[in-house]
């Protein structure tokens, strides 16, 4: 992680998002969902410093590597530890202080359904990443036919803003020229 965060860019999330997802690695992640979740479960409020939610995620780690644990606690945030919680339905809700203190709050009314993960940004980020891991290179029509089911040429400029932030991030190198891309 350290070495990680030496790198021009990558910050203590994306180094520990690496770490743990890349490398199996024991280290701790925290985005939105994660921070909400051990915030709530552990402190029992709705707010904590960044620092302290890192301090909760470091000393949450499991012994071993952290994927699996990371993983869940996004979507236990993403699902039930929402801004306005599902506590109801959570399946933490046993263990959670922000639940024993008597915090827990139902919603009003169903609140609008978020864009799903199977439809989103980061899933498409994901799908381009695992294709090309089996590939030294591929046309862009190659990469959204097997990235984006039902794709058409009219999606090129859809796949092309995809790649456009993904080699900012410095996740794949794009040749405009010949149109392909590729893992750096």
């Amino acid at each position: 992680v350290d070495i990680l965060k030496r790198m021009p860019g990558i910050g203590a999330y994306t180094a520990g998002a690496i770490a743990t997802f890349a490398f199996d690695a024991r280290a701790a992640c925290v985005d939105v969902n994660v921070g909400r979740v051990l915030t709530r479960s552990i402190d029992g409020v709705d707010h904590v410093t960044s620092a302290r939610a890192w301090a909760l995620a470091e000393a949450a780690l499991p012994r071993g590597p952290a994927a699996a644990w990371t993983h869940a606690l996004m979507d236990v945030g993403s699902t039930f530890c929402r801004a306005t919680p599902h506590c109801d339905a959570c399946p933490v809700r046993g263990s959670c202080r922000f639940v024993a203190l008597g915090m827990q709050r139902s919603p009003r009314h169903k609140p609008a359904r978020s864009e799903r993960f199977s439809t989103s940004r980061r899933y498409y980020r994901g799908l381009v990443v695992k294709s090309l891991t089996r590939a030294p290179h591929m046309s862009f029509v190659r990469l959204g036919e097997q990235v984006k089911e039902g794709f058409e040429k009219s999606d090129l400029p859809w796949l092309q803003d995809l790649l456009e932030g993904l080699q900012r991030d410095g996740l794949v190198a794009v040749d405009r020229r010949r149109r392909t891309v590729s893992l750096p």
